[in-house]
């Protein structure tokens, strides 16, 4: 290439690279790291939004917990199907350097007043109830693990929050996420909130891994049907109350209530789980009560008291507790249980066809079985070591107390400390021989 050629070719160039370079800042919208008025918006895409865009995002769109307490109704639907969308591997930056068209990953907060749900609703995060929710017949409220659910009065009313369901609630939750229902602002404090209140209810009502705490009554059901498992009620004046309702109860706690389970014309099946430091423990009427592995203890009262109904109470343990069974007008058996340690009796018989066997009855601080006739039977139960007596009939009919185990050093022949008609002649005797002369094996 000769000398002229290559002047026309550096002429041409630098004619060229101003207008490449008005091109180049026409498409970055920037010059000098500034934007440029007009220009079009740049789609960065990348596995996670940008680290430049951080702070506009936090700054331009605040979490929407924030003020969705709030919201209508339309848009606390709107944000809680969006509150666990997936976050967009897209972020999208306009020409003044903020993020648009991004949904900020925080869960939502729903806030309820006085309503009714009329549709099927999944809850999660936080949800703040007010007044009274209503879920209506044709609805279902799923709950999913780890939620919230807070109740609070509103300002200046006579009544508490309550949760009424006449649909269905299917709450489940798990060992490290439980779903917790409380007063406002985690108070705890006993009858800040009325409770979760089921009427006519006959759908199938699950409740697992749940903490239930500071209601007036923690659930009151009424003609329904519940399924609740590993439920924990804690400071409630009643934890669960159940009226006429189908009731299976799986490993459940209660405690630091006034009146632990309240039972009436109710078939309830109650396996495992304990009550401990209640003023109550259990009480049920006219029921069909199968309790059977569970733990009372520490209850101020009784462990467990019924009435007018057929219990099958197997396999328990009722330690330190004020008096620890007590029965009146009831049928059915009392099996395998240890009784001992309470600070009264160990059980009360009143009017009761029941079968007393195998059970441990000792170290009561009065008395071991107090009967007031003779309807129930006691054999093969270790009855000993009792404060005052192992056996005491108050009334005027004799007792069966055959084949029994009164402690160590026991002849055949000879019974513990028992109070009948060889005390008193106006009441009934005891009948306890032959004892056994071997101490039983008990195995709740």
């Amino acid at each position: 290439m000769n000398r002229a050629s290559v002047r026309d070719q550096i002429r041409c160039n630098s004619m060229l690279l101003p207008i490449l370079l008005a091109a180049m800042i026409s498409l970055s919208g920037c010059v000098n790291g500034k934007p440029v008025p007009g220009a079009p918006a740049v789609i960065v895409t990348s596995p996670e939004p940008a680290k430049a865009v951080d702070a506009p995002l936090r700054n331009n769109i605040p979490p929407v917990e924030s003020g969705s307490e709030n919201l209508p109704a339309g848009a606390r639907e709107k944000t809680r199907d969006a509150a666990h969308a997936q976050v967009p591997s897209i972020t999208a930056v306009s020409a003044d350097g903020h993020a648009v068209n991004l949904k900020f990953p925080t869960p939502a907060t729903l806030a309820y007043k006085d309503e009714t749900i009329a549709e099927d609703t999944t809850w999660s995060g936080r949800v703040s109830i007010e007044g009274a929710l209503t879920i209506a017949p044709q609805a279902t409220v799923t709950i999913s693990p780890g939620t919230v659910i807070a109740f609070r009065r509103t300002a200046g009313a006579e009544n508490a929050a309550v949760l009424l369901v006449q649909g269905r609630i299917v709450a489940q939750g798990t060992s490290d996420q439980p779903i917790r229902f409380t007063g406002g602002a985690g108070d705890a404090r006993s009858s800040s909130w009325q409770g979760i209140v089921f009427l006519a209810s006959e759908k199938k009502n699950i409740l697992e891994q749940c903490l239930v705490d500071g209601a007036e009554t923690g659930i009151d059901a009424a003609y329904s049907t519940l399924t609740v498992k590993n439920i924990r009620f804690s400071g409630c004046r009643t934890g669960l109350r159940a009226q006429d309702c189908l009731l299976y109860m799986r490993e459940c706690v209660a405690s630091k209530c006034d009146l632990g389970i309240s039972l009436y014309d109710c078939e309830v099946e109650i396996t495992g789980g304990s009550l401990a430091s209640n003023r109550m423990g259990i009480y049920a009427k006219r029921s069909s009560l199968l309790l059977s592995g569970a733990e009372l203890t520490g209850s101020d009262l009784e462990a467990l008291s019924v009435e007018e109904s057929t219990v099958k109470i197997v396999g328990n343990t009722f330690v330190q507790n004020g008096r620890g069974i007590a029965l009146s007008s009831c049928e059915g058996l009392v099996s395998g249980n240890r009784i001992v340690k309470n600070r009264d009796y160990g059980i009360s018989l009143a009017g009761s066809r029941v079968k007393i066997t195998a059970n441990d009855i000792s170290q009561n601080g009065k008395v071991g079985i107090r009967v007031g006739d003779g309807k129930a039977i006691a054999w093969s139960n270790i009855i000993a070591l009792n404060g005052q007596y192992d056996l005491y009939n108050a009334g005027p009919e004799n007792f069966k107390a055959v084949g029994n185990w009164w402690g160590e050093g026991k002849a055949p022949d000879s019974k513990g400390k028992v109070y009948d008609r060889a005390v008193n002649p106006r009441i009934g005797n005891v009948w306890y021989f032959p004892a056994l002369r071997r101490k039983p094996a008990i195995s709740p």
